[in-house]
């Protein structure tokens, strides 16, 4: 049994982690030979809503218990071979947003930092990316600081980029240019300010 999950290379388009997606788009899996049927489940809290295709894409537009804007989704793909009478096990889960949306792992705090502003947020964008510039954005974190810490890492933790960048007053709003630092694919953004630490999802098609 071969395990399928979003895609997390253009091929032909990055699924895993997409965000800003609207409800008309399509997501895509990796292609598991002599598979018959694809299932996509596509959950949140207390939603839950599986949909079969004969195909390694899914169109986001569904009519019965439709996704919602403006949502996170964790999504997982299984294949089966056998016309959909039995299933190879789920792949790893990808996360997708629907619209605008801060998912659950988009904003990570270190334990123990407490008095941290909880309104404070990363946002990354465009995203996915082409990785000619990246805007990052973040706003309520400690006035005192001067400079934050941004470093990349691939999907295995593996550090790509690492930048140090100059802040006033607690905000920051800048573009980072990586060019051919980052090869297609999916990425974590890791930004610390002081004892905060941020982390969010970056595709770079």
């Amino acid at each position: 049994c071969q395990l399928s999950q979003l895609t997390t290379t253009a091929s032909p388009v990055i699924s895993c982690g997409a965000t800003g997606l609207s409800l008309t788009n399509t997501i895509y899996a990796t292609t598991v030979p002599s598979a018959t049927h694809y299932q996509f489940e596509f959950s949140k809290n207390a939603y839950l809503r599986k949909i079969t295709v004969p195909t390694n894409s899914v169109a986001l537009s569904f009519v019965t218990n439709p996704l919602q804007n403006n949502n996170c989704y964790d999504v997982r793909v299984r294949v089966s071979m056998d016309g959909g009478l039995t299933y190879c096990p789920f792949g790893a889960v990808c996360t997708i947003t629907i619209g605008v949306a801060i998912c659950g792992n988009a904003l990570v705090l270190e334990a123990g930092d407490g008095g941290m502003d909880p309104d404070a947020h990363l946002t990354v964008w465009p995203n996915p990316n082409d990785g000619a510039l990246v805007n990052l954005a973040l706003t309520d974190f400690d006035v005192t600081l001067n400079t934050v810490a941004v470093d990349v890492t691939d999907v295995y933790g593996k550090l790509v980029s690492t930048r140090t960048i100059p802040v006033k007053d607690g905000y920051l709003n800048t573009a980072i240019a990586f060019g051919p630092e980052l090869a297609p694919g999916m990425y974590l953004v890791n930004l610390t300010a002081g004892e905060q630490r941020f982390t969010e999802r970056l595709v770079i098609e």
